[in-house]
């Protein structure tokens, strides 16, 4: 695997079956991979000098990068068909924009975030489902940032709209992967104390 090409790093993702020790397929341009939970098989993913272990579908999204290396366009695919057959889900045209693809701590959603220094943007879907379309948590607005995590039928949003610092609002998500209305969870702190990070 070339790791530079004129100095510009290549970054591709390589998948094997480690039961059979098989190269299944080479994924270049990829900057990030997340996979749909359906069924079991063992795979491994190679990202430059990273690898990890999986155990799930032949289903997953992919965020690519452009010819500034950000990542920009986000694919679904299916393992070991032409990359040509994937299924376009999001291009971000917006240069301060970068998009991710990644999956809740507890496997339950696949979650897209399109992040600037000033805004976010989280998309999610089940991922028992790889045909199902993907919903937006709350709009990007300019100057709200928000940051997304799931547990126990929850999604729970720490975020800084109609607040100074942050807060966390949590929601219900039904088995289909519709979402109730929001209600608070931790709230501002009136002391100006500042919430930096959740975890689950």
């Amino acid at each position: 695997m070339r790791l530079f090409d004129d100095l510009k790093p290549e970054l591709q993702i390589w998948v094997r079956d480690l039961e059979k020790k098989l190269i299944i397929q080479r994924i270049p341009g990829a900057f990030c991979l997340e996979w749909f939970s359906a069924a079991h098989t063992y795979l491994q993913c190679f990202r430059i000098l990273i690898s990890r272990r999986y155990s799930d579908s032949s289903h997953c999204i992919i965020s690519l990068y452009d010819h500034l290396l950000r990542p920009c366009k986000v694919i679904k695919h299916r393992l070991g068909d032409p990359l040509s057959s994937a299924v376009d889900l999001f291009h971000e045209a917006d240069a301060s924009v970068y998009v991710d693809v990644s999956c809740s701590k507890d496997g339950k959603l696949m979650l897209i975030s399109k992040n600037s220094k000033s805004s976010s943007e989280v998309w999610f879907a089940p991922s028992s489902d790889a045909s199902a379309s993907f919903q937006c948590v709350r709009p990007r607005r300019d100057g709200v940032r928000y940051f997304v995590e799931h547990c126990d039928g929850w999604m729970y949003v720490m975020h800084n709209e109609g607040c100074r610092n942050f807060k966390v609002s949590r929601l219900r998500v039904t088995s289909d992967g519709k979402c109730g209305g929001w209600e608070d969870f931790v709230a501002e702190d009136d002391n100006g104390a500042v919430l930096e990070d959740m975890d689950m």
